[in-house]
């Protein structure tokens, strides 16, 4: 230490403090408030206990339309990563408000009875932490199948490109009671961990 004035000794630390407000100062710039949505996708993943019951009970969730589909093979099981495209939506990341719409969908498949529901063009309604979708393709047939869970959510910005990452999903008391009368089956339940999403957006210019 010696021969080094206290001065010196607190320019890094001081380099480094304004170098960490510059960066959160951005990332509140850029979810202070409401932006439109343009593009990209919401990639969900399957828990993989929830979907080892699926398939032995010979319930087929197939992917719809332009969903992306692929399965993972974890230490816990199989699991499988959804990819839905967002078609577009607006939103205000700082407070959680706004919806995020998408194409695609998921048809559950009983391959046992050959019963079906067919869930599609799902859409965050972040306001009410819900994902809400289309029941065997009826717009007006609208419901809530997912609570979402945004308390471990990280929100990561970069430039025209936003990232939501660590929210966890569990099935609606709705679309529990939906599926098991779709699908002929009885073990469905509100509350079930379904998985966990990212959302992958684009922002207007």
């Amino acid at each position: 230490m010696k021969g080094k004035s206290p001065l010196r000794l607190l320019l890094p630390a001081l380099a480094l403090v304004l170098t960490l407000t510059a960066v959160l100062a951005g990332a509140a710039s850029a979810e202070s408030s409401s932006v439109r949505l343009v593009g990209d996708k919401t990639k969900f993943v399957t828990d993989p206990a929830t979907t080892k019951v699926l398939l032995d009970n010979g319930i087929s969730p197939q992917p719809v339309g332009p969903t992306g589909f692929q399965l993972l093979q974890k230490d816990e099981g199989l699991s499988v990563r959804y990819s839905f495209p967002i078609t577009g939506g607006s939103a205000n990341l700082s407070a959680l408000t706004g919806a995020i719409d998408h194409s695609g969908g998921i048809n559950f498949v009983n391959t046992n009875n050959g019963k079906s529901l067919l869930l599609t063009n799902f859409r965050i309604e972040l306001g009410s932490a819900t994902l809400t979708a289309e029941v065997n393709g009826n717009p007006a047939a609208r419901v809530a199948i997912l609570d979402l869970d945004f308390s471990r959510a990280k929100i990561i910005s970069q430039g025209r490109h936003v990232r939501v990452k660590n929210v966890d999903a569990s099935l609606t008391e709705a679309a529990a009671g939906a599926l098991n009368a779709s699908l002929g089956v009885t073990f469905f339940s509100a509350g079930i961990d379904l998985g966990t999403a990212q959302v992958f957006a684009r922002v207007a210019a």
